[in-house]
């Protein structure tokens, strides 16, 4: 046990190496940064921060469904497509594509707007996994997701990296 001690205490202090122990849990997707942020983003779900006021279109509708779902009064569009990933784009880029152009059939991959990238978490995720999802995957922001049924997903939110990040500095003064 001696040994031990004073190898740990020599690999760590004396070369600046994680421990064997660090390394294993590291390993197992645990993490040990105790940051401050970190901290505060690990105590809050996602469903604090989500927004509710999106609707779900496919990247192909007329017209009239485009001003139907303007009407709603959403911020984001979740627009889906079999042959495309998932992405969100702001309602009032729609609504001034539809000022703008009299086109009956729109096409929310061409028409001219922000788009988002997603990915998917899970409702019951912390704000700091939602902060590792997003800088794993490379995406603009979440579709916050429940499970009603087995096997089925519905999305019930959308969260954004600016959301996390001026909630987690909010927190720190």
């Amino acid at each position: 046990m001696l040994c031990i001690v004073v190898a740990t205490i020599t690999a760590v202090h004396g070369f600046k190496m994680k421990s064997l122990f660090e390394t294993q849990l590291k390993l197992q997707g645990i993490q040990l940064e105790h940051t401050p942020m970190r901290q505060v983003l690990r105590r809050v779900s996602v469903e604090t921060l989500m927004s509710t006021r999106f609707v779900r279109v496919k990247a192909r509708i007329s017209r009239a469904e485009a001003e139907a779902v303007i009407k709603r009064n959403p911020i984001w569009l979740l627009v889906e497509s079999p042959n495309n990933p998932t992405f969100i784009v702001l309602a009032e880029d729609v609504a001034r594509y539809l000022g703008e152009q009299a086109n009956e059939d729109i096409n929310l991959l061409e028409i001219p707007a922000i788009r988002r990238d997603t990915s998917a978490i899970s409702w019951r995720a912390t704000l700091d996994e939602a902060f590792d999802t997003i800088a794993h995957h490379s995406v603009g922001a979440l579709i916050v997701t429940r499970m009603p049924a087995p096997g089925v997903t519905t999305p019930v939110g959308i969260l954004l990296e600016e959301d996390i990040e001026a909630y987690s500095w909010r927190r720190r003064d």
